[in-house]
Order: C-alpha cells, then structure tokens, then sequence
C-alpha cells in the first residue's frame, strides 16, 4: 500500500522467480514521496524512471536487429523497414518540408539542375549546408525564401552543395517504420497466400537475399513484375499513417524514442538499456493503487497480464465497470461517490481513446481519484489528472516533445500537440466564456461574449505539456510489460526535461506563467542554507533526481563528493539523529560550518550525511529571457562541442583557470572545485581560478580534466542577446557569441523558429513595414521582420509608497524571496499596514524594496519594486518575460546543461496554479457540479452561493460550517449545492424551469439502493451488460471528451427550447434508449438483475424467467418489497382434523374446511415449518394458498387464527390436540367464500397478516419457529392435505421486512403507495397518479409482492420519477385527456 510498501520493493520476489515478476517498486511521485521507506535489503530494487540515454544508430545492421531479437522470442514480432520506391510529386518549393539524398556522384548531371533559377539554386545550396549531420538525407524548409521551379519534374531536381550532389526525393523516402500492423491488415496478403506467393510485406525481412538484404522495403510503385499492381502515391498517403515512425535511415534516436511496440524487454536488453537497479539503501515506495491481498475474498476478478491463465474472456472489458456498480450500490459513502461521479464527468477520459481499453485497473486508478478527493481540495485532482497516463493518452499529450527537441533530434519542424491544453481550459477549468461570479457571462461594449482564450493561448501553453512520458512497466501492475516496457498506465508520469519546451508561456490575463516568482539571481547567496531551502533523501544513491549528473558519479572513485562535517548545522538538520526524513525544509537561516566546505560554495547539488545523501532541491524560481553582460560557456572550445551564453549571476557553469597571458589557439585550462560537478557564478569562478598562483578564467581551448567529470564552464567571452520578430509581433531569442569556436545550440540561433509572445508598449514593434523601426540595429529578414539587438532596463515602479494592495498586486509582476532568507539586518520593515507590508534596504524605496501582500483568493506574494524592459533602438520596448525552464540543454556527451526535472515541476505547478486561481473556476465548476445534482438551470443566486464557497473553502447553514478554509475545497463546494434552498425547498417542485432530468444511471443506482437490492450468493458483484447501448450512459464507457450530456444541451423543440432552458440529459431521449430503461426497469423488478425480457444483467448460467419473486435467473434482486417467505405443510403430523367430538385425524387424503359428513363441523389445524421470520419484523402481506380437491358450491364463511405459542410442536392423535391450543387474539373473517369450480385450482386467503404479525411480535419468537394456523367456520371447501398429495398440501405465504428505512411498508395499499413514492420520487408522486396505481395494487388481491412489483414498474414510468422536479398537476384532479401531464 501506499503507507506501506513492500519492504525491499518486490526484488525477492524478482529473485525468486526470475524474469517472470519485474521488481514492483513503485516510481516516486508527489502521491507516495512522504511515505517511502528506506530498505537496507540486498535485493532491494527499484526501476529506472529515465532509462540513461542510449542512442541507436538506423543504420543496416540495426534496423534488421528489430526483426531478428523479436523473432527470436516468437512474441510481438516487429518488422522495421527503410522506404524505398516512393514517388516524389510536388515541388519543394511548395512542400512544408522537402528531402533530399545525398547521391554518389560528385557534380550533378541532371539536366533539369539548367532550368533552375541562380535563386532557387542558391536557397537549395543554403538550407542544404546547414541541414543536419544525417549522411544520407537532409530535411529543408523553404518557408519565405526564394524558390521559382515551373514545369520541371519534381524527381528530377539535383542541387551540386559543395562536393556533394544532393537528389530531390519523396519526404518520407528512407524514413524508417515498424510496418507491423500492414503485416495484418495489408489487402494483398490474402491474395499472395492464395497464390503461394511470399508474404508482401513480411518478405523482405523473412526471406534476405543480397538484392534485398532486410532493412528496407521497396513501395511498387512501379511493380517489378506486374503493371496492374503499381501503387499510386495516393494508396501511401491514405496507409502511412497507420505506421509508427521510427526515424531516418543515418539517424540516431534514443531507445526512449522508439515507438511503445518496439520498447519490449527484448529490444532493450539487446541495446543494452537497464530497465532495473538493485542494490542496499534503496527508497522503497507504495500505491494508492495497490492493497494487499486478503485471499479469504475469493478470486472474483481477474487482470491482464502476459503471464494470465485464468482469464475469462469478454469480462475484461466489463470488470472495471462490475467494481464500479458494486461499490456505488452497496458502499454507505453515498455522498462521495455521487461527488465522484460528478468530477468524472467533467474530467472525462474516452475508454476508446487508450490503446489497451481492457484493462481494469488504471481505468479504476483514475477514477479513484475523484473518489480520494471528492471532499478534499480541486487543486490535487488537476494534478493528478494531469500526471495521469490515461489522461494524457485520451488528450494525446503523452510523449509531446518541444518544437526545439525534435528539430534538433530529427531537423523536423513540428509543434507541441495542443490538445490536452484546449480541454483543460475548456472543460476542466475555465470554460469559453468570461464569467461574473453567479455564472453568467461578462460581455463587451457591444454586448459580444468575452472569450477566455484564444488558439494563441493554447499553442502557448501547449508548450508546457510538452515533455511527459509514461513510467517504464513495472511488477504488480495489470499490462503487458514484456511487450512494450513503457506502457506503464497506473503510476503518475514524469516530465523528461530534455524533450520540455524552456522558452516563455504568456497567460490567460495579460502576463506570463512565472510571473510573481522570484528571480533566480535575486536568490540570497548560498541559498542551501536559507530558511526555505528544502533536501530530498536520496538513500545511497549520490545522484540527483531533479537534476541530472553523469552516471559515473555513482561509481567512480576519484569523485569529490559535498560532504556534510558533524558539527555542521546543517548536518543535524539533515542526520535527525539517524532518524532521515524524506523531505526536509528548513525554517531558520544556518551560517555555513567554519572551515568548511559549505563556506566555499555558491550552492550544492548533492551532499553526504553519515551513510547518505540528499539532494538540495533549489526554490521554485525563475529566469528572465533576456538578461545583460552574457558570457559563453562551452564544454571545451573544439569544433565540435556547442557553444552557448549564460547569465554571468547565476550559478550555471563551473570554473576553468588558464595561465595568465597565455595565447593562442590551444590554451588548456585546469580545474579548482569543491566537488564533482559543482556550479558556480562567473564572479566565484574568476575567485576560484585568481586562488590558484598564476591561473585566471579564460577562454579557453580544453580543459585538463576527465571528460565525465566536465561540462559547461565559464569562459570570459562576451554573449549579446538578439531577438528576432515576426510580422506578427512574436519573438525568438538569437545568442550572438563572440569568439564562437564550436557549435551554437540551435533553439538560440539564427535559425530557432521557437516565437513566443510578448508585450509591446504601445503595440508597437519593429516590422517591414516601418522599416524594422529604423532602429540602428534592426536588420530586415529575407522571409519578414526583424532581427534587432537588445538592451536589458531594469527601474523601479513605485517611487513612493503606494496606497493599497491592488494597487501592488496590478503593477508588479517579478516576485521576490521572503526577506527572512537574507541575513539579519539586511532587510527591515519600512511600513506595515493592513493590506501589506513593505521591507527595504536602508530604508530606501528603490528595486531592491519587496513587498508582502495578500490577494482576493487568499494567496501571499513576496513582490519586488521593479520592472524589467527590453529596449529595441529608441522607439520599441517590450517586458522582459520569464521562464522556468533553463537554455542551457543537455548535450551528449558533450556535457549535463541545467534543463532540470525540477524546473519542469515546478513550471507545471505555475501552470495548473494558473487555471485554478483564473477567476472563472468557481461560476463554471459550481454550475458544471450543480447540474449533475439535479438543477440543470440554476439561478444566478445559487451559483454564486456555490462560487463562493469555492472561494472561500467554506459554507455555513444551520450554524454548521463545513470546508478546510482554503481556496477550492469540495466539502464546501458540495455543502452548498445540496444545502442550498434551491436545492431543497418544495416550493420549486411545480417551477417548469426548476430540476432537471435524471441520468439514465443514477436512475438505475438509486431505484436499486432505495428498494434494497441484494446480490445473490453464488455472484458477488453487481454486473451489468451492455449498459451503454440500452440506456445510453455507463461508467469507464463516456462517448466523448464532452461526457455522456452537453452541459448547454437545449432541446430541438418544446417549452424548454421555446424558453432557453438547457436539459443535459435530454440528448439521451431517443426512442432506442427510453425503451431499454423500461425494459431493464420491468426485467429488474419481475426478476432480478439478470438477462431476461432485455434486462440490464447477464446470463447467470442457470435459470428460468419467472415471475413469481424466485428470482432463480438473477444475479440479485429487489428486495423492496419486503423479503417473502413460502413454506408448505411439510409431513403428516403438519395438518389435521379435529371432529366435533375431539377426536383428530391425522391421515385423511384431504382437508375438508370445515363440515365432513359424519363428524360433523371440525376444526382445522395446519403446521409451517423454519419460518424464518426475525422477531419483531413488519409483516406486509400473508396468506395461505389451497389447492382445489374437491368442487363445493355450499355457502362458506371461515374464520382463521394462529395458536399462540413461540414454537408450537406438531399436531398428535390425542383428543381435542387442536381447539385445547390457545389462540391469538387476532383473526381473520373469509366471509362468503366464493365457490370452488375446478380441482386442482388455487384459492389464496385473504390476508392474514394480523395474525402472523402477533405471532413474530411474541418476546419469545425466534426466526425459524413454527406457526400454526387453525380454521373453523361454516359450509365446506375440501383442499389437498400433505397425506392425499404432499406437493399440493396448504402453503402459507409471508411478505415482510425489517428495514423500515428503505422499504415501502405500510397497513393498507395507499400507505404503501406512499412509501415508495418516498423512495422512489422523494415524495413527489402526484395524487393523480398514486390513485390510478393504488386501483391497480389492489387488483393484485392477496398477492402483495406480486402488487409490490406491479407498483413499482408503474412509479418507475411516471415523469415524477424520471426527473428531479417534474410537472405534476398540483390538484390531483385527473387532466382532460386522463393522462398525467
């Protein structure tokens, strides 16, 4: 479990079973950090959550290897090819994007190269000299540049670029596929096997020869042997999307690239990838998801698993909506799984849009989430939504890589995936339309509804879902790991900062994702030991999680690692006395140990407390684009190591000292750290090199040190920050570095396409059309805009004091660190007022003053008194935006940069802050929740009673409070919508525009926990079938990202449409769905849950459709009407009779009721058996059934009573053995009892429910007692006795209950009609209407469960019920038609 995971992660278990259990340590995510333990088991394991990067090459070899390691295991066989044969149609002038192959010869001969103009050759030989390092293929854009080629075949092109000659060919020819699925599903292999021809596609892998050596697959578009089979493009632009790309043939790609089918174990133990690490000190951590096992429930589910064996087919599809039913309609939590259901429908993941949708268990994982949270705060659930596999599968944002990654891996131009980020804002949080508290629309001057967003600020923060990928598969989850060892669908995904896009993300309100989070450099020095600062407890492992080091940090000998010295306070913080906490923050300032390390370092990454490290996971803050006085930094300055700028504050890079005055081109520089890795300022590093006799930082030719142990260093060239401008106003950042030697990192080049917006004082920017402003270092751009130097203004924007929070709140933007962080003294107290506090230096309002103030939703800013603006020329400026993400990536091997899982993190949170803090929330979620419980068109009033306790986190009524008092709490949120007058008052029952129509679902959950649904033994689970399809609606099965209803849903016709009211649930009114809720309805009632008649149930396995209240096909049934129990007289000693002289007979083939011949008038005794009955139970109904066995027509009249004793015993042949018995005090009159026309008819008794209910009411009643009835009266009526034919002897019927909660009972048929109108409609069922039911319980005469089920299927049919607030006729009179209306 989550607070209790499995001691050594699950590695004995992998131990003793080998490869058949994968180690089922859980990754450590923001669910489970708290709770993980540490494990000094030698078989402890973990899995690897970022696999170290592990390039492959597409080259010959490797591309056969897919086929030939998955051919070798038999199971999930790839078959990998190159393209060939492809045709190339169109222009590259007109492509988005054109290739290219490099040809052997080395001038072009193509006499078409003559019919290019000398601009379109040179726009080729361009794009071609910078199109990447691939030695076969290069990708170009042509974009805005010149390029005129008219009546020239497109396959004919040659561009001569250098000493190369570079073919025009098809975009996708040479792009690597896993061609897998056309091995299936292609139309031609049918054909080729009829023919005993070779598999069309699996051929060319299967059957090598050296003209077609298996790594490519040649498209016929000319076929070799047969015209009429040549493909024409159009069939590969309708199929290649089918295909899952790989690459390009020269590429290399990552193993965590490859597409999911080809990231098998297999594949990756062929390339050498660790999917799992074992050793001693390991954190060891749990699952919500994950329970341990209680065997003594039986083997009820099953789960899908490679290794599975007991599997029973088409339920894995329907397992995870048999759990969700049982616990909605048996759990007593009914208020939190109402809320639940509630969130899934607005949080909705389409089961259709998951690849394995069988799956049961990270289906109930995700909706487990509302359950978790259905009180708590709506804050958690986006962040769990959001980290969710399915999710972000449904939404397609997993594994979205930044424009800047792809381009950089593949020279393809793409762009994040946008999805997830138009349906966050849409349906999750914000709505489309700006709105006033009570939920109604903010309009404009022209009275046009203000939209939230525009496409701008999806592709904005599309940017930030970039990056997320799906745990590797682990044990102890359902899926199947052997196959695809990413497809982990349970555990929260992480975000591989590497694939994040770092650039600026404007926001919904005019500003940025970042915006009120301190500057990175405005950091207090040294801040690993400021309050704040927070240590994660790595166990034994010394390398960072949040950042990333090089691998052989771990193992390498000669590391210097931060060790942490005993007397250091910062060590007792950390060491606890041995007792190692997870996380740790600390909340005082600590001044560094004397002599120690601690003082010579700027910050820390990982240090050594006794046996253990932790990491110093840095505040969450951020970086301005554009900053001043940049310095290069670069691993080494050979030309094939990138160069990149830095700003000189932070600290980025680390030292590398040269002999002073040295020149030249081959200056080596050395090293003086602290430890391994260590970063620093550019000031600490001129420190560090000026502390070694001679040494001074340098720019530098290579750095005398090994190569894993370097990485980006400082050197003292200059950096200029440029910016190119679209004509549109968006900018990108350009690194103009001097004295570059090596590579530049292309997202910051001249040729970076990453635009982001920002804001223009007076929206005015340099463009062509003004001539790039005429600034004196704009320059124009061949395609449009600018590209323009920068100047960095910083200022201060309050001179003064200003006068109230919203006035700071509005103006400032860049945020600041609690002044407690600096050293005492440094920052005072200027003036406290009420609504915020202002500290300064030296008492001086200038850039440094912070700010402490508090917004409407109750949040606390540290803000800073400055402004920063980017100057272009005299006549453009715009705001300096911030990011979270660092520009200074990773560049293996060349050297780890400072793009960081942490500031990944910690840009997601800004994110998801931003949606919920939006001002909408509150009016679109309270109406979103208030429809789904039952008031499809709430007043303005009431969503603003919700919206505020929302707001506020708290709701009181009645003098009882309910929420936590934070912003987003449910409790709150809830308690308003159910406590709301609107939602209780009767007043509203006859207002056309009040309540809603019911879910198709909850009208089946709630009819089955109002009238006590039970399940049958044999099944333990509620299981519906094919729910979706009969009544439109049904758990794990939405149709849409929209849910089963539009929230906006208007009918197309009637008085709601005529008045504008929405009716969500009205779209389910069709003619096909309305019959299969009345057929399951009527199924459930006459006979359980179970197939018959089209109910909702399936086959049980055994069975018959009676309905006779034996339920005998069911899966469970209605127990409603109150439980019946039928016992017949069971020996001979059962019934008997008693002569007027007292003599009784115990044998005689037939009981004649009450005159027998000769022995005149008799009384009539008859026993039943194991009544099992509870003491004190209502009785509804009893009566006993005879069967005819002699036709009589005398006058009859009878009268019936129970022998008043607990347990009576059996009747004997002793005189007068039945009128000595005593009697009861009630008894029953059959006056006039009709004549018996037939033998072998059955005649019930009028009720004798007086009688049994004395008999259960005795003190010493016991439930399976007997009882005795006795008859006497006048005339005759002769029935079957047990010795004439016992299975026709006298059966006595008994209707009761116990539960007087959720049962209709009742005295007379109208109280009972009563009773289930309080069940089943809350009382609403119009007089009308109970009349017209009560005539028709009645008709049912003694046989009140058969009246109970005739009852109910008729409320089941009333508007009364199908609604929350239908419209009744008020006075009960019946309407002219004689229909309810």
């Amino acid at each position: 479990t989550i607070e209790s995971p499995a001691p050594n992660g699950g590695g004995d278990i992998s131990i003793l079973v080998g490869d058949k259990a994968k180690c089922m340590n859980v990754p450590r995510n923001f669910w489970n950090d708290d709770f993980c333990t540490l494990s000094d088991s030698q078989s402890a394991c973990s899995m690897v959550v970022s696999p170290p990067e592990t390039n492959i090459l597409l080259d010959e070899g490797n591309i056969i290897s897919f086929f030939n390691v998955t051919n070798t295991t038999g199971e999930n066989i790839r078959y990998v090819y190159a393209i060939k044969g492809l045709v190339v149609e169109d222009s590259p002038c007109a492509l988005a994007r054109s290739r290219w192959e490099r040809i052997a010869a080395t001038n072009c001969t193509n006499p078409a190269n003559g019919m290019l103009s000398e601009s379109t050759i040179q726009t080729f030989i361009d794009l071609l000299s910078n199109g990447g390092s691939n030695p076969y293929i290069r990708d170009i854009t042509v974009g805005d540049r010149s390029c005129d080629i008219e009546a020239i075949d497109p396959s004919q092109i040659e561009v001569q670029v250098n000493g190369d000659c570079f073919k025009h060919v098809h975009p996708a020819h040479l792009s690597v596929y896993d061609v897998t699925y056309w091995t299936i599903a292609h139309p031609g292999n049918r054909d080729a096997e009829r023919n005993g021809n070779p598999h069309p596609i699996k051929k060319w892998a299967e059957n090598t020869t050296d003209e077609h050596p298996g790594w490519y697959l040649i498209f016929p578009s000319t076929h070799p042997t047969d015209e009429s089979l040549n493909h024409g493009m159009s069939r590969w632009d309708a199929n290649n999307n089918k295909f899952d790309y790989v690459g390009r043939f020269g590429d290399t790609v990552e193993f965590t690239d490859l597409p999911n089918d080809l990231k098998s174990s297999d594949v990756a133990t062929y390339f050498g990838v660790p999917l799992e690490t074992s050793s001693q000190g390991l954190l060891v951590c749990g699952s919500f998801d994950e329970v341990s096992n209680d065997p003594t429930l039986g083997s009820v589910f099953d789960v899908n698993s490679p290794e599975r064996d007991t599997t029973f087919g088409s339920n894995f599809r329907n397992q995870k909506e048999t759990v969700w039913s049982s616990i909605v309609i048996n759990e007593e939590d009914q208020l939190c799984q109402r809320m639940a259901w509630a969130l899934a429908q607005v949080l909705v993941v389409v089961t259709a849009g998951i690849a394995e949708d069988d799956l049961t268990e990270p289906f109930l994982g995700y909706y487990d989430i509302m359950v978790r949270n259905c009180f708590g705060n709506y804050r958690d659930i986006l962040r769990e939504i959001s980290y969710n596999p399915l999710m972000a599968e449904h939404l397609s944002f997993v594994d979205s890589k930044s424009h800047a990654y792809v381009r950089s891996s593949t020279g393809e131009i793409t762009f994040a995936d946008e999805n997830f980020a138009r349906e966050i804002m849409q349906l999750f949080t914000t709505g489309l339309v700006m709105l006033k508290q009570d939920g109604t629309p903010q309009r404009d001057a022209q009275g046009n509804n203000i939209p939230v967003y525009s496409n701008e600020d999806i592709q904005s923060f599309a940017r930030a879902w970039t990056g997320f990928r799906r745990h590797g598969s682990r044990g102890n989850i359902e899926g199947d790991s052997a196959t695809c060892t990413s497809c982990n669908r349970q555990d929260p995904m992480f975000i591989d900062e590497d694939r994040r896009d770092r650039f600026p993300k404007s926001d919904l309100q005019g500003g940025y994702i970042g915006d009120r989070y301190p500057l990175c450099e405005d950091l207090p020095p040294k801040m690993f030991l400021r309050k704040g600062a927070k240590y994660r407890f790595l166990g034994s492992s010394p390398l960072p999680e949040l950042m990333e080091d090089n691998a052989q940090f771990e193992t390498d000998l000669t590391i210097k690692r931060m060790i942490l010295q005993q007397g250091s306070s910062l060590y007792v913080k950390l060491h606890n006395g041995g007792n190692y906490l997870n996380t740790v923050i600390l909340n005082e300032n600590y001044a560094c140990y004397t002599n120690s390390d601690e003082c010579k370092v700027d910050t820390v990454r990982v240090v050594k407390v006794g046996d253990y490290y932790y990491e110093y996971v840095r505040p969450a803050c951020v970086e301005h684009a554009f900053f001043s006085d940049a310095k290069k930094i670069t691993k080494d300055s050979t030309f094939n190591t990138p160069n990149t700028c830095a700003n000189p504050r932070l600290p980025y890079a680390m030292e590398a000292c040269c002999d002073e005055g040295a020149t030249g081109t081959n200056i080596n520089a050395v090293r003086n750290y602290v430890y391994d890795g260590e970063r620093m300022t550019f000031n600490d590093a001129q420190i560090r090199c000026g502390n070694i006799e001679n040494k001074t930082l340098c720019d530098f030719r290579q750095v005398q040190s090994p190569e894993f142990k370097t990485g980006y260093h400082w050197t003292t060239a200059n950096c200029a920050i440029k910016v190119k401008i679209t004509e549109e106003g968006e900018v990108a950042i350009v690194y103009d570095i001097s004295n570059r030697r090596g590579a530049q990192e292309a997202h910051v080049s001249e040729e970076s396409l990453n635009y982001f917006k920002v804001y223009w004082d007076d929206d005015t920017y340099p463009q062509t059309a003004n001539n790039c402003s005429n600034a004196p270092e704009c320059v124009g751009l061949s395609g449009g805009g600018c590209q323009c130097s920068t100047m960095v203004v910083n200022s201060a924007v309050f001179q003064t004091m200003p006068n109230t929070a919203e006035e700071i709140l509005s103006e400032l933007v860049i945020g600041a660190m609690d002044p407690e962080a600096f050293d005492i003294g440094i920052y005072t107290i200027y003036q406290s007022t009420e609504n915020f506090t202002a500290y300064a230096i030296n008492d001086a309002i200038d850039t440094s003053t912070i700010f402490k103030v508090t917004d409407a939703m109750s949040r606390s800013f540290f803000l800073k008194n400055v402004k920063s603006v980017v100057q272009i020329g005299s006549n453009n400026s715009f705001r300096n935006a911030p990011h979270f993400m660092s520009m200074i990536e990773d560049s293996w091997p060349y050297g780890i940069g400072e793009t960081t899982l942490r500031d990944a993190e910690y840009e997601t949170e800004a994110v998801l802050d931003h949606y919920f803090y939006h001002p909408n929330v509150a009016p679109f979620l309270c109406t979103r929740f208030i429809q789904r419980f039952g008031q499809s068109n709430p007043s303005p009033r009431y969503v603003e009673a919700c919206a505020t306790a929302f707001r506020n986190g708290f709701y009181i009524t009645q003098s009882q409070g309910y929420g936590a008092g934070e912003y987003g709490d449910l409790s709150a949120t809830i308690a308003s919508i159910v406590m709301d007058r609107e939602a209780r008052t009767p007043v509203l029952d006859t207002d056309p525009s009040a309540g809603s129509i019911r879910e198709p679902i909850l009208k089946v959950t709630s009819l089955m926990r109002a009238l006590g649904y039970t399940q049958n033994e044999r099944v333990p689970t509620v299981r519906f079938n094919d729910m979706s399809t009969k009544i439109g609606q049904m758990a794990h099965s939405f149709e849409t990202v929209f849910s089963f209803f539009l929230p906006e849903q208007i009918p197309n016709s009637g008085p709601l449409t005529a008045a504008s009211l929405t009716s969500p649930e009205s779209i389910k009114l069709e003619m096909p769905l309305i019959i299969g809720m009345l057929n399951g309805f009527f199924s459930l009632v006459k006979y359980g849950l179970s197939d018959c008649r089209i109910g909702f149930g399936v086959y049980p396995g055994s069975g018959s459709c009676a309905e006779d209240g034996s339920y005998e096909r069911s899966l469970g049934s209605l127990t409603f009407g109150p439980s019946t129990i039928s016992v017949r007289v069971s020996a001979s000693k059962d019934d008997a009779e008693e002569s007027s002289s007292g003599s009784v007979d115990l044998t005689s083939s037939d009981l004649e009721l009450v005159t027998d011949g000769s022995r005149g008038s008799q009384t009539v005794g008859m026993r039943f058996n194991n009544m099992v009955i509870p003491k004190g139970a209502t009785i509804i109904g009893a009566y006993i059934e005879f069967e005819v066995d002699e036709v009589k027509s005398e006058n009859t009249s009878l009268s019936f009573y129970g022998q008043s004793d607990d347990n009576p015993s059996a009747f004997s042949s002793q005189s007068k053995n039945i009128t000595n018995r005593p009697l009861t005090d009630a008894s029953v009159p059959w006056n006039d009892v009709p004549i018996w026309g037939a033998t072998n008819q059955h005649h019930n008794t009028p009720d004798l429910s007086p009688i049994v209910q004395e008999l259960v009411d005795r003190s010493g009643w016991i439930s399976g007692n007997s009882m005795v009835i006795i008859v006497n009266g006048t005339g005759k009526r002769t029935v079957e006795s047990w010795d004439g034919e016992s299975g026709a002897a006298p059966l006595l019927s008994v209707t009761f209950t116990s539960d007087t909660k959720s049962t209709p009972i009742g005295r007379n048929s109208l109280e009972i009609i009563d009773n289930l109108s309080t069940l089943l409609t809350s009382g609403r069922l119009s007089e009308f209407n109970k009349e017209l039911i009560k005539e028709e319980f009645e008709s049912k005469q003694g046989d009140t469960q058969g009246a109970l089920r005739l009852a109910t299927q008729l409320i089941l049919s009333t508007s009364e019920f199908q609604t929350t607030n239908s419209v009744v006729n008020p006075t009960g009179v019946a309407p002219p038609d004689g229909n309810d209306q």
